[in-house]
């Protein structure tokens, strides 16, 4: 097996090939920005973070953002496709299965830890900056119950 820094690689330069066409808001220096924020957000919890899940998580969790951009029925979500366009792509590179599993779950929670976090401070009016809190906190609830949900042992 490869070892991680040339796997990572591997999958920035996939990342960036398939993203070349993406809108220029969420192209490959996008998904460079969530990589870096991610690494910054890590810097807190390095002791409970396998970096190498995170990295692979930050890198592959748009890379099915042109289906969606692309999609007039808008029935296709980028965040879903991508998790599992990320395992296809990982499964292909013989990644082991269980952080496979993390990195399926990580795509698209990362989608949400970002929106939650800048998306309301881009707003304008106080009725839309209340409706986004309001957002915000049943996101957060929802992301901690499904992380409670992923974490429970059958």
């Amino acid at each position: 097996m490869r070892n991680s820094r040339s796997l990572i690689n591997e999958i920035r330069e996939i990342v960036k090939e398939e993203m070349k066409n993406v809108e220029p808001s969420h192209d490959f220096s996008h998904v460079m920005r969530v990589y870096k924020l991610c690494m910054e957000i890590a810097k807190e919890y390095k002791d409970n973070v396998d970096l190498e899940v995170l990295k692979l998580a930050a890198l592959l969790h748009d890379i099915a953002r042109e289906r969606e951009d692309k999609d007039k029925t808008g029935k296709i979500c980028h965040a879903i496709e991508s998790a599992k366009e990320a395992e296809r792509i990982l499964k292909k590179l013989k990644y082991p299965e269980k952080k496979i599993e993390k990195i399926s779950e990580h795509t698209p929670l990362i989608e949400i830890e970002i929106k939650s976090k800048y998306i309301p401070k881009k707003l304008y009016t106080k009725k839309a900056k209340k409706m986004a809190k309001e957002r915000v906190k049943f996101m957060k609830e929802f992301v901690k119950t499904l992380e409670k949900e992923i974490k429970r042992k059958c």
